[in-house]
């Protein structure tokens, strides 16, 4: 079990990755702003994005609006993005990455991963390609050893530190980290308190591959999503732990929130999570930062005329309301609890040029469950039966002889192997080996 205080996990190289990060899927243009605004404010390091998201640019551009402030420096941040899939063919890769980065406004990703274990047929710029019936298009030549090998050279080409998986099961994992000359560092798959993934996790565990929590929450806004891919929406579990009575208790309990109480269950597994929430209140509380002091100033030229006020201070990115304060030479506003990236700030108004001492935060659970509450939290696992993500989500996928997100976490799923029999289709009849090595469990 990790240390209440322990806010990042660390790769087998020595990389550093923010325990607790900022999920932006689905998370619009119009609201990125905000949404960003409010996770670096509150302290969050760690940002998870993908291209099939859509949502690079807009996070590029409130990312370098940062970064020209001088807020932050790049190096302060660890941003994760992944392969579309429709970019598994080797030649693909770097074709997509440079994509991601130019949107992104970087030079390098820390985290590149391979969304699913799955792809389409790339036709165009149509990122979920279908047939005239409305199936998606898979490629079924995929070879994720080739695939992998056009990974380990992106980190050759400094596109990216780091490169890993998602929704990848335990025989898909062993199969790339066998041929790989850089193993995994992370792999990001569903998990929450109803699908715990304990097999998959101590699986990774003895690969030294870290973990990565998506949809922590049991991700409420996901039926939606996807019910405009025509999949059978109607088989994905209702799920509501955040209303859950034991976990509603054990937040009782501590004085948090049900979220809190969920993300701390994940994380003292030294498992990250990546919880996405477009409530600044939200935000904040799914990082709960952990104040301890360590100050630094400098000097932020700030032109007022008038009165200076909380809310149009513009050299202080989200100041909390204080009293109205005069510009006078010898006067000093002190803002107790404004924050700075995630900082603490106390600024002293001299004319109009500030001296900002920033009392530095580090962004992690200020509290620990006992081992009763894990002990209860443990208990609410049900297993596969309440994976959101199913193969039944786009249609199509089981007319293709691949259920896509189905057989992404263990290597043993029910009615793969009765299905590929049932479509004729088997190793070496119009599907290659190296794809369905790991993908499907063959006899």
């Amino acid at each position: 079990m990790m240390a209440a205080g322990v806010k990042n996990l660390v790769f087998k190289n020595g990389a550093k990755m923010p325990i607790v990060g900022f999920g932006t899927w689905q998370c619009s243009d119009e609201s990125m702003d905000a949404s960003i605004d409010a996770a670096l404010e509150a302290g969050y390091r760690h940002i998870d994005t993908a291209y099939l998201y859509g949502n690079e640019a807009a996070i590029g551009r409130a990312l370098k609006r940062w970064f020209d402030s001088g807020r932050l420096k790049r190096e302060d941040l660890f941003i994760v993005t992944k392969l579309p899939i429709v970019g598994y063919q080797p030649d693909k890769v770097e074709k997509y990455l440079k994509r991601s980065l130019s949107a992104l406004q970087l030079k390098y990703v820390d985290l590149y991963l391979v969304h699913q274990p799955w792809g389409l047929i790339e036709t165009g710029e149509n990122m979920c390609p279908m047939d005239e019936s409305g199936n998606l298009l898979h490629d079924i030549t995929i070879d994720h050893v080739a695939l992998w090998k056009a990974m380990e050279a992106q980190v050759d080409a400094g596109r990216t530190l780091n490169i890993g998986l998602s929704n990848f099961n335990s025989r898909q994992i062993k199969r790339v980290f066998l041929s790989a000359r850089i193993p995994p560092s992370n792999l990001q798959v569903e998990l929450h308190v109803y699908f715990q993934q304990r097999e998959l996790v101590a699986f990774c565990a003895a690969l030294d591959i870290t973990v990565c929590a998506y949809a922590p929450l049991a991700s409420p806004a996901m039926i939606p999503a996807f019910a405009p891919l025509g999949g059978d929406v109607d088989s994905i579990p209702r799920l509501s732990p955040l209303t859950e009575p034991v976990v509603v208790k054990i937040a009782e309990k501590h004085g948090k929130t049900s979220a809190q109480v969920l993300l701390r269950h994940i994380v003292q597994r030294g498992i990250s999570v990546i919880p996405k929430s477009s409530n600044p209140d939200r935000i904040r509380q799914n990082i709960q930062v952990n104040i301890r002091y360590r100050q630094s100033q400098g000097w932020v030229e700030q032109p007022v005329l008038g009165e200076v006020r909380s809310s149009p201070l513009a050299f202080v990115h989200a100041v909390d309301s204080y009293p109205n304060k005069r510009c006078v030479k010898s006067e000093t506003v002190v803002l107790a609890t404004c924050t700075w990236g995630g900082s603490f700030v106390s600024a002293s108004v001299r004319s109009c040029r500030c001296m900002v001492t920033f009392i530095h935060g580090s962004y992690i659970f200020d509290f620990k469950l006992d081992d009763e509450d894990v002990k209860q939290l443990d208990a609410l696992d049900r297993g596969s039966q309440c994976r959101l993500f199913s193969g039944n989500i786009h249609k199509g996928d089981r007319a293709h002889g691949v259920v896509a997100i189905a057989v992404c976490y263990e290597p043993k799923s029910l009615g793969i192997r009765f299905q590929a029999v049932t479509l004729g289709i088997s190793p070496g009849r119009g599907v290659t080996p190296n794809y369905h090595q790991g993908l499907v469990d063959w006899a």
